[in-house]
């Protein structure tokens, strides 16, 4: 298809419009799922609006996004702001109690869903009017365009906040409108990019990337991390031939051997990295798993600000040290580093990270002495946002990223803020007191650890902790581990000092079930895989999976190195029903039993029967991916 060019001075749905225009029949949103063409899109999103106009009678009322499905968040984000209406998605993963208390915080009369694990009768007796957003395709007629202007609410995203509640941080259209035309313009997405992105649509990064895609009449791939294989990502990404992709760290590390397997993706031209710090050694892995001609973007930005420095990096570009820069400030920007009272730092030495510019966001929905704390007047009239991060100029005048001020930091993607753990962790019951602190793993993945002081003898155990947690918290926001331990230790003026909490390593770890040695060919290899992965001694056949500090990203590497031992297909799912060794075992054998062996097959699984553990661990490392 022929590069076709938008006038930049059109708003975000003015260009989407044009290229729907132009090109209907072209694909606009497409994943592992479905597809939705630029007519169907523009098609459904106008039913959504001319309905809510219909129904809603506060014209101003925020629209709720509650759906699992990303092509479904869209319709309901376009279709919000053609009714002008500001687009407030919620993760249906929440917890009920969670999601009622921002939609009560949120004073929203239209609720969009894809049935994702809400009744109509549940909305209906908050006074909610519920509308079915996968309804809305192949109706007929187009509605009268109210698009949010200037200072009107655009979305309303939320995040962790040190309370332990989550918050939602505004944003004007203006600013919208901005960041998304500061990505096409600084990355260059055109209408023949076929565009991948990992995050979604309930993250402002995911936001703006697909806002940026389709406003530039591009293909855009939707990928799902948490629910894809990561062999099944790389093929998506071949298949579509994908020549921009965005996507955070965490997940990078997992498709990056594939991708190299896979010729390092010959059509990707850009790799944007962004979500969490990107590390010396993500750097080599770009330069292990994609070819010459794509560029390593990364760049520093949180959803009160959007973007605030991007770099680029080819394969050429030498850096010194142990910190990736992450570049110069975006248009609109001004960058400063502050001390403790406020004045600037000399270049080179450490500071918080403040934001000046004209595209800040208006604050947080219903805390206003937060919003006052974290935005400040500045001059000429601009406002000033503290973002609580620590960073460096170098000599060249580039930022470094150095970490968070606080105990803030980026799991899976996700900003998360160790108090809000805290306060959620020491509220369980049989719990006094508890403290979390964020520890990276050789493979540059972030696991959160809490050590906890139980009220009780003997002290509930993890899988216990982690019921009643899942019951508050979002899943990457539950610890990894749990370390039991008779008081924290304490500084002088009282604080916690968590210099002095032991490392986390198996002492402090209560043994959930009576360990059983694994017995069988297929328990040692599967035991074997739990222990690397999870990195822990040693792993019994009724070991619980998320007991021992499992995780959805977690599980996903040891679906992968199941299929890749036993040559077998499953689903992320399976692990979630069979989440000990010895179920698992049992559903592998299921699924060989189910379908045909092949000569060859059988002779591999007969001579399994006679390997000792040691021949066990040898063909485990024979067969799994080697460690990223």
């Amino acid at each position: 298809m022929a590069f076709i060019q938008a006038d930049c001075e059109l708003d975000v749905l003015e260009r989407f419009e044009l290229f729907e225009e132009q090109q209907p029949r072209r694909i606009a949103l497409k994943d592992h799922s479905g597809e939705i063409t630029y007519a169907e899109l523009n098609v459904a999103a106008d039913r959504i609006a001319r309905t809510i106009g219909e129904q809603a009678s506060d014209s101003e009322a925020p629209v709720v996004v509650f759906a699992e499905d990303d092509r479904m968040r869209c319709v309901g984000l376009l279709g919000a702001w053609k009714a002008g209406r500001a687009y407030v998605p919620i993760d249906p993963s929440f917890p009920e109690a969670v999601v009622a208390a921002m939609l009560d915080n949120l004073d929203c009369g239209v609720l969009l869903t894809d049935g994702a694990g809400m009744t109509a009768s549940w909305a209906a007796n908050r006074g909610l009017r519920v509308l079915r957003v996968d309804e809305q395709f192949d109706v007929p007629g187009r509605a009268e365009r109210a698009t949010p202007i200037g200072d009107a609410l655009a979305w309303i995203i939320h995040t962790s906040g040190s309370t332990g509640r989550l918050k939602g941080v505004m944003q004007s259209y203006r600013n919208a409108r901005h960041y998304v035309r500061t990505v096409i313009e600084g990355l260059r997405i055109q209408s023949e990019d076929r565009v991948a992105t990992a995050s979604p649509l309930t993250m402002h990064a995911g936001v703006v990337y697909t806002l940026a895609a389709l406003a530039s009449g591009a293909g855009l791939c939707l990928i799902a991390p948490l629910k894809q294989a990561s062999e099944a990502i790389v093929r998506q990404l071949v298949e579509e031939q994908i020549t921009v992709l965005f996507t955070v760290p965490t997940v990078f590390r997992r498709l990056a051997p594939l991708m190299a397997e896979h010729g390092g993706l010959p059509a990707l031209r850009l790799l944007r990295l962004s979500g969490e710090t990107v590390t010396p050694r993500d750097l080599q892995l770009y330069r292990q798993s994609v070819g010459p001609q794509c560029v390593l973007s990364i760049g520093l930005g949180t959803t009160e600000t959007g973007g605030i420095t991007h770099a680029h990096i080819d394969r050429t570009t030498h850096i010194e040290g142990p910190h990736i820069p992450v570049g110069y400030p975006v248009e609109g920007v001004e960058v400063r580093l502050i001390d403790e009272r406020g004045h600037e730092v000399a270049a080179g030495l450490p500071g918080e990270i403040v934001v000046i510019g004209r595209y800040l966001s208006p604050g947080y929905l219903g805390l206003p002495e937060l919003t006052n704390s974290s935005f400040l007047a500045a001059n000429n009239g601009r406002r000033m946002y503290r973002t609580g991060d620590v960073g460096r100029r170098r000599p060249d005048g580039s930022f470094e990223h150095l970490g968070r001020k606080d105990l803030q930091v980026q799991v899976a993607g996700h900003r998360v803020e160790m108090a809000a753990v805290e306060s959620v962790v020491s509220s369980v019951q049989d719990i006094r007191e508890a403290a979390v602190l964020a520890c990276g793993d050789s493979s540059g993945d972030v696991r959160l650890v809490a050590y906890v002081v139980a009220d009780r003898d003997p002290p509930p155990t993890s899988g216990e902790l982690r019921r009643q947690l899942r019951e508050a918290l979002p899943d990457y926001m539950i610890p990894s581990t749990f370390i039991f331990v008779d008081s924290l230790p304490l500084t002088p003026n009282g604080k916690v000092d968590r210099k002095m909490l032991p490392a986390p390593d198996q002492s402090g770890l209560e043994q959930q079930t009576p360990f059983v040695q694994p017995s069988t060919p297929e328990e040692k290899v599967i035991a074997e895989i739990w222990a690397q992965v999870l990195k822990v001694d040693r792993v019994g056949v009724h070991d619980h999976f998320f007991d021992l500090g499992g995780h959805s990203l977690l599980a996903m590497q040891i679906i992968s190195r199941v299929r890749e031992a036993f040559h077998v297909q499953l689903p992320l799912r399976a692990l979630f029903d069979n989440p000990t060794v010895a179920s698992l075992a049992v559903q592998i054998a299921q699924v060989q039993a189910s379908k045909a062996v092949p000569k060859e097959m059988a002779d591999v699984i007969a001579d399994l029967e006679s390997l000792s553990d040691e021949e066990a661990q040898r063909l485990l490392a024979q067969e799994s991916p080697k460690e990223m």
